[in-house]
């Protein structure tokens, strides 16, 4: 059970990278992209951009809230559960609450790359910043599954 746990732990933060790196590649390929040129909207086009930030700022805050408020709801009363069960929850809570901060932040940088606007860019790096910020290292993992940190070490 105990090198089921530790793949399952390793799995986590592989997939988690592989969603922080989808980001950080697709946010460098729009910068370099708008260095090119300007975004695909001129700067005419201010009503357009403004539009899209205000439904990036519209739809990505309630986003991320509420896939923080889903994952603390399926994942309260995780304490009392074995193991494998407070894996279970943790895997699917994890991915709702990841593709809700990672939707933003793609969001934003396409913002960022049709109108060239810096809020877009500031957008996506913030939703970057938060998708860092719940990486599920031993400590995070430890402190959500409610389970001893000594038990979760992997050599």
């Amino acid at each position: 059970m105990k090198e089921q746990m530790k793949k399952d732990i390793k799995s986590f933060q592989i997939i988690y990278s592989a969603l922080i790196a989808g980001v950080a590649v697709f946010m460098l390929i729009t910068v370099y992209l708008n260095e090119l040129g300007p975004g695909f909207a001129t700067e005419d086009d201010e009503g357009f951009t403004n539009l899209l930030l205000i439904v990036g700022f519209v739809f990505s805050i309630p986003s991320v809230y509420a896939g923080i408020f889903i994952f603390n709801k399926r994942t309260e009363n995780i304490e009392s559960k074995e193991i494998g069960e407070k894996i279970a929850i943790f895997r699917s809570a994890m991915i709702v609450r990841a593709a809700t901060v990672e939707g933003a932040a793609f969001f934003f940088t396409v913002v960022y790359l049709i109108t060239g606007s810096l809020y877009g860019l500031v957008g996506g790096l913030a939703g970057l910043i938060i998708l860092l910020w719940f990486f599920p290292s031993l400590g995070r993992l430890s402190n959500e599954l409610k389970h001893n940190f000594d038990d979760l070490k992997y050599d």
